[in-house]
């Protein structure tokens, strides 16, 4: 697995982490990073074997999707979490990109980061669904961590919208080559 971009990230301070998501492979991809954090997760995922016990056991945020107090609870925990020097990993395209794709990105990680006076931290991951669905060949696995993103000045629809294109951009290139 390949890492790059890893001097954007400041040990010294909390983010709300972005993502892209694809397949499983991409919880452990993450923890290439040298930051203590804790994962937004559905609820659901509690139930997987392996992953859903290692989310429990990391007291890692889950979400009832659909629910207003769920989300809620969520962003309020997060925020603690964040004033507490633990960053915050968040899907922000909400599930899994079926197509490979990314999706639009939901506001919910901007909002907890804009409130909690911390940066975004995006990180985009390379190669986890081709070595789901097969390929002929070694698959190369990339984490690619950005510059954090601040939000002085800027509107969080702005941030989300500018960074969904971003992480497009970023994922589109790399299928070309």
């Amino acid at each position: 697995m390949e890492d790059e971009g890893l001097e954007n990230i400041d040990p010294n301070k909390s983010y709300v982490i972005v993502a892209n998501h694809n397949t499983f492979f991409d919880i452990p991809m993450t923890h290439l990073l040298p930051l203590n954090f804790r994962w937004v997760s559905k609820r659901e995922v509690l139930m997987f074997p392996i992953f859903g016990w290692v989310l429990f056991i990391q007291r890692s945020l889950t979400i009832k999707r659909g629910s207003a107090s769920s989300a809620k609870e969520m962003m309020s925990k997060g925020a603690k979490l964040l004033n507490n020097d633990v960053s915050v990993a968040i899907f922000p395209e909400g599930t899994r990109s079926r197509d490979g794709k990314v999706g639009e990105f939901k506001p919910g990680a901007f909002l907890m980061a804009k409130s909690a006076g911390v940066e975004i931290l995006p990180v985009v991951l390379y190669g986890s669904r081709k070595a789901i669905i097969g390929n002929r060949g070694i698959v190369k696995l990339k984490v690619k961590v950005l510059s954090p993103i601040s939000f002085e000045g800027k509107k969080v629809g702005e941030v989300t919208k500018d960074l969904n294109k971003q992480y497009i951009e970023q994922l589109d290139g790399a299928s070309q080559q």
